[in-house]
């Protein structure tokens, strides 16, 4: 471990292996893939062109935070991020 790096006791962090990892991304990808529908639906319901603007603007950025976890999940897998879950 590099010496200018805290111990991982000292900052609560503990081991985690790839595959908990990209579970956790896997489950986070769902949920704002979820969010976005959810603000599309409400988009096309409304007359109100405010809230329409907002629900797109909304659903626009949980499509952009989906592809961020996509590449995250990616680069788990291509990382070489290797351990035991203590």
């Amino acid at each position: 471990m590099s010496a200018h790096l805290p111990k991982p006791a000292a900052t609560g962090a503990k081991p985690v292996t790839a595959s908990e990892i990209e579970d956790a991304l896997e489950i986070a990808h769902i949920r704002i893939e979820a969010l976005g529908a959810l603000l599309r639906g409400i988009a096309v319901m409304t007359d109100n062109r405010d809230i329409k603007t907002l629900c797109k603007h909304g659903s626009g950025q949980a499509e952009e935070v989906a592809n961020d976890l996509d590449l995250l999940r990616d680069g788990v897998s291509t990382a070489g991020v290797t351990g035991a879950a203590a």
